[in-house]
């Protein structure tokens, strides 16, 4: 019988030491945390333990319920048939004391099994626990016993496992490495490619928006602003918008660069426009244009060049936008981003 065990334990140590590698190489097990993989040995020491059944299971206890269903069965007819069976004899005075007696010790016997049979149906389960702890106990004991012999065995294993471990957070930090080189790369290329479709006029993701159509029914005051803003952003300012009507400061445009004046005039404009312009563009540190359908002096046009203002002269019946001076021309030539405006 030891012999068995002896061979059946050794054949369980080669399987609970195959399936304790397949735990520790799993996701759930950290080797850096000697009491994570010696987890993991015991678990599979004790599914070994079960499956080779080294131990055998706990024995059930029977219950009161059995003992009585059988009791009824069996005895206590028979104790009925021999307590009637007592008068039959009662002329012989000594076996009918005999018979007495035995009635008597019957029922009592009787009454002591249903007695223990009702006491059992309530210690069953405390019983059955106590075999199932004790059980439970030598699974335990045994597959400590196992973990003393796999653990020098598995050690060298774990330590497998954290040179591949340490191996992949390297290489895996590699890859964040380039991807964040190749990332920062693409986008340089794309800031540079932006500032190429800026110099070029053209929008900053690839798109060039359209210039104004003919406005051939004319257009109002406001609707002349709107009309200037889109020629801003046709020519390179994108974020140029249409200022509110009322209380915009003398801005009629602005963008985060530049801010423009849009007069829908018939005649000439003032000079004293053109100044205000050029005074707001100086407190906000921004560059200013003028648009307008009418007509510059020549006193305008010098003022402009000293000021660095550029004149437009857009008609919104025409799809035509003319420059009045050099630095209209300028924008005309390198948009409204230009890498270096002129003094």
């Amino acid at each position: 019988m030891v012999a068995t065990f002896e061979s059946t334990y050794e054949r369980a140590l080669i399987s609970a030491e195959a399936s304790a590698i397949t735990k520790i190489n799993g996701e759930s097990v950290d080797p850096f945390n000697r009491y994570s993989y010696r987890v993991a040995i015991k678990e599979a020491a004790k599914d070994t333990i079960e499956n080779f059944k080294l131990i055998p299971p706990a024995k059930k206890t029977y219950g009161g319920k059995r003992i009585l269903i059988i009791f009824f069965i069996v005895y206590f007819p028979l104790a009925i048939v021999g307590g009637l069976s007592t008068p039959k004899y009662s002329q012989y005075g000594e076996a009918s004391v005999l018979y007495g007696w035995t009635f008597v010790l019957g029922i009592l016997w009787c009454f002591g099994i249903i007695f223990w049979g009702i006491a059992s149906v309530f210690t069953r389960p405390k019983r059955q626990a106590a075999l199932n702890a004790r059980r439970e106990r030598e699974v335990h004991l045994l597959a400590d016993k196992m973990l003393i012999a796999l653990a020098p065995r598995l050690e060298q294993e774990v330590e497998v496992r954290k040179a591949r471990e340490l191996e992949e957070d390297r290489l895996r930090q590699l890859r964040a490495l380039e991807e964040n080189r190749l990332r920062q790369a693409c986008e340089a290329e794309e800031q540079r490619l932006r500032q190429e479709r800026l110099k070029r006029g053209e929008h900053p993701e690839g798109k060039i928006m359209p210039a104004p159509d003919p406005q051939i029914y004319g257009v109002s005051s406001a609707g002349y602003e709107e009309l200037c803003a889109m020629w801003m952003r046709h020519l390179g300012e994108f974020d140029a918008f249409a200022t509110a009507p009322t209380a915009d400061g003398g801005i009629d445009v602005e963008s985060s660069r530049w801010i423009a004046q849009c007069k829908l005039y018939t005649n000439g404009v003032s000079i004293e426009s053109v100044r205000a312009l050029a005074g707001i563009a100086l407190l906000d540190n921004k560059r200013a244009v003028f648009f307008t359908s009418g007509t510059y002096s020549p006193g305008i046009v010098s003022f402009a060049d000293r000021a660095r203002i550029a004149l437009f002269e857009y008609q919104p019946i025409t799809p035509t936008l003319l420059p009045k001076n050099f630095f209209a021309e300028y924008i005309l030539e390198n948009t409204f981003n230009p890498d270096v405006w002129p003094e």
